[in-house]
């Protein structure tokens, strides 16, 4: 699942917090509180606010749709996160990598134990966000092992 956007909806004092998510395959959405085919608990201001029209959506799976951030930690026990980088004003990619022999075959138990690399950055004002993610060839590689590995974005 890819995270779309967070929003807590305002004017509510339920503390109501949902995200818009996009299912990879963009098709096959969620099918519970929130689906576009749920009558019983969306509100005219929270479809409004959120802009989101379920008839609309009911006509094309694209993969996308909202879910109650509660739903979304009781149903789900692993999310993958995208991020969009034009968000940014500023900002700097360093690709690299290791080769797998250089490091445990599989070591989940301590991470101390596998290949490193240690980041310096001087940053005067404002905020520093960092990643180091793994590229996902499941869609371009015929080694179909990457279909049962986890990919890890930290």
């Amino acid at each position: 699942m890819k995270v779309m956007g967070g929003y807590d909806f305002p004017g509510s004092n339920s503390g109501m917090r949902f995200l818009q998510l996009k299912n990879p395959w963009s098709h096959l959405r969620w099918k519970g509180r929130y689906s576009e085919r749920d009558e019983k608990n969306w509100t005219p201001d929270l479809l409004k606010y959120l802009n989101f029209d379920p008839k609309t959506a009911q006509k094309f799976d694209n993969g996308v749709f909202w879910i109650a951030f509660e739903d979304l930690c009781q149903y789900f026990d692993v999310i993958y996160l995208s991020w969009n980088p034009a968000l940014f004003k500023d900002s700097s990619c360093i690709h690299s990598s290791w080769d797998g022999k250089q490091g445990p075959v599989k070591d989940v138990y301590s991470l101390a134990n596998n290949p490193q690399y240690k980041l310096e950055v001087q940053c005067q004002q404002g905020a520093l966000l960092c990643g180091c993610c793994s590229p996902d060839t499941s869609l371009t590689s015929t080694n179909t092992s990457c279909l049962q590995e986890p990919r890890y974005c930290t």
